[in-house]
């Protein structure tokens, strides 16, 4: 187990909680909020689903800032997958067991990833630079990366959540606009079941791919302008389509999940 814990963190995989924290903590979650110096800051949305704790951390406006994932293995480190819609990318590596959320969001501001309220790419690559990690666009697989030596249990998190394949990862797409612009908005599922959506130039006879969102989720979506968002049926046939804007921020799925709308 020693031997292990040491290899990943020469290979920069591995980020020890000594590399997290500060010696005085400063940040706190607690009522769905997150506190610094005892100031509520941003509020935070959290899922267990089999096992694997998701983080929503929310702009004022409701939308998604970041989203953490979490899950504990039988390594005795928590894969980790950081995904940040604003800036259109992520990072994905392990801390060891004993880190918290409050740990990594210390870490945050204590390194600028975070600053006035708002994600910071250059906060965020320094923050990954310092740690050997690389940081990926939005829809790049994270095995195709330089850190091609992480585990694929590392992989499976680059998910939005342990029932959700996101479209837009899929190694499958094929856009037919490659140079249009990528809109990044907040997919809200304000059904209580699983919803099937495609995103692409046409459900099934066009290019694009589908996927699953879970019941009562907030997921992290991105698609180029004048893509199609649908939801199909099991057979990809579309039951409601939208077409993305390149203003785009906020979709809401209808407590029906048959169509788009508001809550």
């Amino acid at each position: 187990m020693k031997k292990t814990i040491m290899l990943l963190e020469i290979l920069g995989i591995l980020i020890p909680a000594s590399r997290l924290s500060a010696q005085n903590k400063t940040v706190t979650l607690k009522n769905d909020s997150i506190y610094q110096d005892g100031k509520a800051l941003f509020a935070c949305l959290e899922k267990d689903t089999m096992g694997m704790n998701i983080y929503y951390i929310m702009n004022p406006d409701e939308s998604v800032m970041a989203q953490l994932a979490m899950q504990n293995n039988s390594m005795g480190t928590i894969p980790f997958t950081g995904i940040f819609p604003d800036l259109s990318c992520y990072y994905a590596c392990s801390y060891q067991s004993n880190a918290t959320i409050e740990d990594i969001l210390e870490s945050y501001f204590k390194n600028k990833v975070i600053v006035n309220g708002k994600p910071s790419m250059e906060g965020l690559t320094k923050y990954c630079e310092a740690r050997n990690l690389s940081v990926l666009k939005i829809g790049t697989d994270y095995s195709s990366s330089n850190q091609g030596t992480t585990n694929s249990s590392q992989n499976s998190q680059t998910s939005k959540s342990s029932n959700y394949k996101n479209p837009s990862s899929s190694n499958t797409s094929t856009k037919s606009t490659p140079t249009a612009q990528t809109v990044s908005f907040t997919l809200k599922n304000n059904s209580s079941n699983n919803v099937k959506i495609f995103i692409g130039t046409k459900p099934k006879y066009g290019s694009g791919t589908t996927g699953w969102v879970s019941g009562n989720s907030i997921n992290s979506e991105h698609g180029s302008v004048g893509d199609q968002l649908c939801i199909v049926d099991d057979s990809d046939n579309p039951i409601s389509c939208m077409t993305i804007g390149s203003s785009q921020s906020k979709v809401y799925i209808n407590k029906a999940g048959t169509g788009f709308g508001d809550y």
